[in-house]
């Protein structure tokens, strides 16, 4: 919520708009040019479209805003907001959004804030999606798990409470540190090991070293880029693994600067960040090395992977990325996992990236037919998987594109509803 103070400041930045109850201010799925700040009444937002029937996801009254991420992300809106009652509210355009957030520092600091508080939220209802989803029973009292989409998906991040990344302190400077003890309990999973497996021989033959300058400390570095035009594909995957002869990409997919430990896949690790961005990784560089521990030898190992892997983690939740993202690393670690045979931490990881795609594919929208297809499946198998053919089969549907969609995940999408259809079947027999 914004101080008094502080809305004085922005009300130079926007306009005064007056709206009556029940006024629809956005629908999910519309562009977004404006960020709101209620100075009276109270807004609704809600998960999908607006009903009457259906209870809003929260409840937002005075010094509260919403619509930022549209702002933030350039994407379509995540969510509906409708009046519910009478309201004053401050409108602020992208332009004026970005230069409030430039002249004034605590502004921003409130946006981080905010999308904290967020995720708090969605951590605290994730533990319920993990307890239905892992809750084991007789098979005579067992059924399936069914998700309602207007649910808000159930993330679990790292602590944010403990955390804190923009937390006030004296004089509304933002405090952007860690302890070391917190890095330990957030960033590396319960039953994460040390593995000791090298780097196979072949694979430096598929790598060639090139010089990168770090975007957000500015050291230039040696790292190494795959070289794709060797690469021979044997196969891919259900889920989309491209399985390749004597070479996994999976283990060169992320850069990790040296001096700061930002950390990033290779093909997102040129783009520039703010420089909130760039103080908050910055100010946990000498905790990160000792959590992290570097590989100072030049013998590559399974753990230097995994590292990165964390260490993007860590570097993208500071940047308050799509939740996508943070689910295509968990979904990476899954297979990483799964190849050296610890079926524990490839169950812990494939629950992740199954809570981060639902959250993606359900709150944030996605961007293309082609995503949107590709995520269904995705989605689709995950419920496989956690032994809900009811859940599996609607996604499968919706994987099924006719018109301009991909062919083989229609076919695929098609298989797995048929063999779904044979299972119940036999079952009932």
């Amino acid at each position: 919520m914004l101080s008094k103070v502080k809305l004085a400041t922005l009300k130079e930045s926007g306009r005064l708009s007056k709206v009556p109850k029940d006024k629809v201010l956005f629908k999910k799925g519309d562009s977004g040019f404006e960020m709101y700040i209620i100075l009276s009444g109270a807004v609704n937002i809600y998960a999908n479209e607006y009903s009457k029937d259906i209870p809003p996801l929260v409840i937002l009254k005075n010094g509260d805003f919403f619509g930022e991420m549209a702002l933030l992300e350039d994407f379509p809106r995540s969510t509906t907001a409708v009046a519910q009652e009478e309201c004053l509210l401050l409108v602020i355009n992208k332009v004026n959004f970005e230069k409030a957030i430039k002249d004034d520092p605590g502004f921003a600091i409130k946006i981080m804030q905010s999308l904290s508080n967020r995720l708090r939220l969605q951590t605290k209802r994730y533990a319920e999606l993990e307890d239905r989803l892992c809750t084991k029973s007789s098979d005579s009292e067992k059924e399936d798990i069914i998700l309602p989409i207007e649910e808000v998906p159930q993330v679990e991040v790292p602590n944010t409470e403990s955390i804190k990344y923009f937390s006030t302190t004296v004089g509304d400077k933002p405090e952007l540190t860690f302890t070391e003890k917190t890095l330990k309990e957030n960033f590396f999973p319960q039953g994460h090991v040390l593995y000791h497996v090298p780097e196979p021989d072949p694979y430096k033959n598929f790598i060639v070293e090139k010089e990168k300058e770090c975007p957000a400390c500015g050291t230039t570095f040696n790292t190494f880029l795959v070289r794709h035009s060797k690469l021979n594909l044997d196969k891919i995957e259900d889920d989309y693994r491209m399985v390749y002869k004597d070479f996994d990409p999976v283990w060169y997919s992320i850069w990790t600067c040296p001096n700061c430990y930002y950390a990033n896949f290779y093909e997102e690790f040129p783009k520039k960040l703010h420089s909130y961005h760039q103080e908050a990784i910055l100010k946990n560089k000498d905790t990160l090395r000792r959590i992290f521990n570097p590989n100072t030898s030049e013998e590559r190992t399974i753990d230097n992977v995994l590292n990165d892997y964390y260490q993007a983690i860590q570097s993208l939740i500071i940047k308050k990325e799509h939740s996508k993202d943070l689910g295509k690393i968990w979904m990476r670690l899954a297979w990483l996992y799964k190849d050296l045979g610890d079926k524990v931490m490839y169950e812990k990881a494939s629950l992740q990236a199954f809570a981060y795609y639902y959250d993606y594919y359900y709150n944030s929208g996605t961007s293309s037919q082609k995503e949107d297809q590709q995520l269904s499946y995705i989605l689709g198998l995950f419920f496989l998987k956690f032994n809900n053919p009811t859940n599996a089969r609607k996604h499968f549907l919706k994987a099924i594109i006719k018109k301009d969609g991909d062919q083989r995940i229609n076919d695929q999408a098609y298989d797995q509803i048929q063999d779904i259809k044979k299972a119940e079947k036999e079952a009932s027999s």
